[in-house]
């Protein structure tokens, strides 16, 4: 007996999607924000006094106060010497058994001695100077850094991948025999 054997294999297809991955990322970022250093320096100037007081009385020129005594000295002065000038008078007169006489009191006034000149420089001492000094203050300020952090985010969108398995071709076996030859033997 004559066989025939027809045989077809099985035969599959496949749909594959791949698996795929987005990420969405927000970056970390920092905020800074600052503040600088900061010197100050409050220096006041130093304050300088000049007394010339004693400048102007040596060229006559006072303040009030100064005038005030040397007007009372010189008043003093004057009185003390017309005390003496009527006394010397009045002693010339006194005397006018000696040869003393209105005529002499007369011409001793109208012919005064000669005044003596002095040639001097003025000022004859320097203003008096003094300084006034302040101390110099200081304030520092620090800088300042302040940090603030965002922190990152990250978004992950995954899409599974697939497999698909479907059949293309189905697989069979067919066997048959051929008629005609028979071969029986007993």
């Amino acid at each position: 007996m004559e066989l025939r054997i027809d045989q077809q294999y099985a035969k599959i297809g496949l749909d594959i999607k791949k698996p795929r991955i987005d990420l969405n990322i927000d970056k970390p970022r920092i905020e800074i924000n600052t503040s600088p250093s900061k010197l100050e320096i409050h220096n006041p100037a130093p304050v300088l006094h000049i007394d010339q007081s004693q400048c102007f009385a040596d060229a006559g020129l006072r303040n009030n106060e100064l005038f005030r005594q040397y007007r009372s000295q010189l008043a003093l002065s004057d009185f003390a010497s017309g005390l003496d000038r009527v006394v010397s008078e009045g002693h010339i007169l006194a005397a006018f058994e000696k040869g003393g006489s209105i005529s002499q009191v007369s011409f001793d006034r109208c012919n005064p001695p000669p005044d003596n000149y002095t040639i001097s420089e003025i000022p004859k001492q320097p203003p008096r100077t003094w300084f006034d000094t302040y101390p110099v203050s200081f304030r520092f300020t620090p800088a300042k850094v302040d940090l603030k952090l965002h922190w990152g985010k990250v978004d992950n969108n995954f899409d599974w991948g697939r497999v698909n398995v479907y059949l293309t071709q189905k697989n069979y076996l067919h066997i048959n025999w051929v008629p005609g030859k028979l071969d029986i033997k007993v």
